[in-house]
């Protein structure tokens, strides 16, 4: 077993050019995919890998495409599991895309937001963790849809909804949505001030227990001093000095 590995795989896929492909995708932990250049898929979560434990759409180009994925391990085994799950026609999906765009004196001390999905097709409600984005990030998904589906786009930091775009998807087109946070809002203000808390207490407990092990390893030091030092029966020769 190896620690804090991150490992890459390379393979190439044939596409008809015709439909949209969904692939189930497992992994041992984080995880980030490329197709011909384009992030389509990350997640940061530790986990053990599984058949199908996350699924994304692409739409893939006639013949060739180049997909490319990046494994990032902490502890324990690692590895990960990919695979065509699902195909349909051009005419039940749609290319979403947008970017992730922050405003005000804070946006270059912000966190990265994770970008949350939930489409109501009526019936049901499907709802997608679309990775984690920051300031000027863009992201593109492929999302399949009945007619008349909602889609509700969020970006989330801490639990905290920042931004929300809801769009009634129609299939067959590219759909352009741009998800915007001002920094300088009274929301954001209390995420990056309660990271700047949190931060801070963490040092501070961080440096009590430093503190309380050199206390502890002080006397251990003076009981070695006072019991352990070696006591010698004569006093040991000077050392010899050759001419």
């Amino acid at each position: 077993r190896l620690g804090n590995v991150t490992a890459y795989a390379f393979c190439q896929i044939e596409g008809s050019g015709e439909e949209y492909v969904e692939f189930g995708l497992g992994s041992d932990d984080s995880v980030k995919v490329w197709i011909n250049g384009q992030v389509v898929h990350q997640s940061q979560e530790p986990r053990g890998v599984m058949v199908d434990q996350d699924q994304f759409n692409v739409k893939l180009n006639p013949g060739s495409n180049t997909c490319l994925i990046k494994v990032s391990q902490g502890m324990g085994d690692w590895g990960f599991v990919i695979r065509p799950v699902d195909r349909f026609p051009l005419s039940e999906g749609m290319v979403l895309s947008g970017q992730l765009i922050l405003e005000g004196e804070n946006k270059d001390n912000f966190p990265p937001l994770q970008i949350q999905a939930s489409i109501d097709s009526g019936s049901n409600i499907l709802s997608r963790d679309w990775g984690s984005l920051g300031n000027g990030d863009k992201y593109q998904q492929v999302v399949h849809v009945n007619k008349g589906a909602k889609l509700r786009l969020q970006a989330v930091a801490r639990g905290t909804v920042l931004a929300r775009q809801d769009v009634e998807l129609k299939s067959g087109r590219e759909t352009v949505v741009d998800l915007l946070v001002d920094t300088e809002s009274s929301v954001a203000l209390k995420i990056l001030n309660t990271g700047a808390a949190q931060s801070a207490y963490r040092f501070v407990g961080s440096l009590e227990e430093r503190r309380q092990f050199i206390r502890q390893r002080r006397g251990e030091i003076m009981a070695e001093i006072a019991n352990g030092m070696p006591k010698w029966e004569t006093k040991p020769a000077d050392p010899a000095v050759m001419p």
